[in-house]
């Protein structure tokens, strides 16, 4: 089944010092699993807000920090709109830990600067690849090796940016959150 459409979710956080934009994944009928370091700016300090769209929904509902690891950058966030509902067809959410030293496929869906469209909106992006259980070890990182294409280079930043706290889904298994992209890798 892979990565379940239903469960993907685009966030935007606000705050007194500046904004952010990412990716989440629904784990609950309301609960979001996303990166801390995109929800950053909302928890920053007060008046921050946190907005969470589900993929296929047309308006922003808001959400609040429901908890938070700084460091292994991942958070939780609460929809709060009490009259959305949790579409029917979604798939029953499996955690999973990788086993062994052999990469195994991967994918994820996120919302990266690379998908903006001339009118700012960003369309999904339907990374795939594999992820290597032996690299990354001494950061405590998953390592994944995008073989989906990659985006052009971006001035300034990295064009993956917006794809941070999309959900990592092998073997029909949740096993993480995208939460950097190391820059030194060409391509």
């Amino acid at each position: 089944m892979g990565v379940d459409r239903f469960r993907v979710c685009e966030l935007y956080a606000a705050g007194p010092d500046g904004e952010s934009s990412g990716s989440g994944y629904r784990v609950g009928d309301r609960l979001v699993l996303t990166a801390r370091h995109v929800i950053a700016p909302a928890v920053a300090g007060t008046g921050g807000r946190v907005l969470v769209r589900p993929l296929g929904v047309a308006r922003w509902l808001p959400a609040q920090l429901e908890w938070q690891d700084a460091d292994a950058d991942a958070a939780l966030v609460g929809i709060e709109d009490q009259d959305w509902r949790a579409p029917t067809g979604e798939s029953v959410l499996r955690w999973g830990e990788l086993a062994g030293g052999d990469p195994v496929p991967c994918a994820a869906v996120g919302f990266p600067w690379a998908s903006a469209r001339p009118d700012r909106m960003r369309d999904t992006a339907h990374l795939y690849g594999h992820m290597a259980p032996l690299g990354q070890l001494r950061q405590g990182r998953l390592d994944l090796d995008v073989a989906s294409a990659s985006p052009s280079a971006r001035p300034g930043g990295s064009p993956w940016a917006g794809m941070s706290g999309a959900g990592v889904i092998s073997d029909n298994h949740l096993v993480g959150v995208i939460t950097v992209d190391p820059a030194r890798y060409p391509g």
